[in-house]
């Protein structure tokens, strides 16, 4: 099975916080978890920079995932129980959640820790 790859923002401390996390949590290794800073990711991804600096991205054989969306799904990947996107599909939650992470993905700076100079995790 080909990993998906998740793409966010490694001068971000919240963000490189999360993707830790996510890495912590993905025993099954599901997931690429990549800066979009590192070189060549978002010509792999097919993620403009613009769009990268906006918000996380998930692509899964083919598939792409933004934001509050790609957040659902990768905790489904990472956790290995495939709830989360399908409770984000539920009528009228997918908007709400998509309300309350471009707020977070707005005020992300504010939320303090250092981003990652290497573009990678350590």
């Amino acid at each position: 099975m080909k990993r998906a790859l998740l793409v966010y923002d490694g001068g971000c401390g919240f963000c490189v916080r999360w993707a830790r996390r996510w890495m912590r949590w993905d025993r099954a290794r599901r997931l690429e978890i990549v800066a979009f800073q590192a070189p060549g990711v978002l010509e792999r991804a097919g993620i403009g920079l613009s769009a990268a600096r906006e918000a996380v991205w998930l692509v899964e054989e083919g598939r792409c995932y933004r934001g509050a969306a790609a957040v659902f799904r990768t905790l489904d990947l990472a956790l290995g129980v495939p709830v989360f996107y399908a409770v984000y599909r539920l009528p009228g939650l997918g908007r709400v959640a998509d309300g309350v992470y471009g707020w977070v993905a707005a005020h992300r700076h504010r939320f303090g820790g250092a981003g990652c100079g290497s573009h990678g995790l350590p």
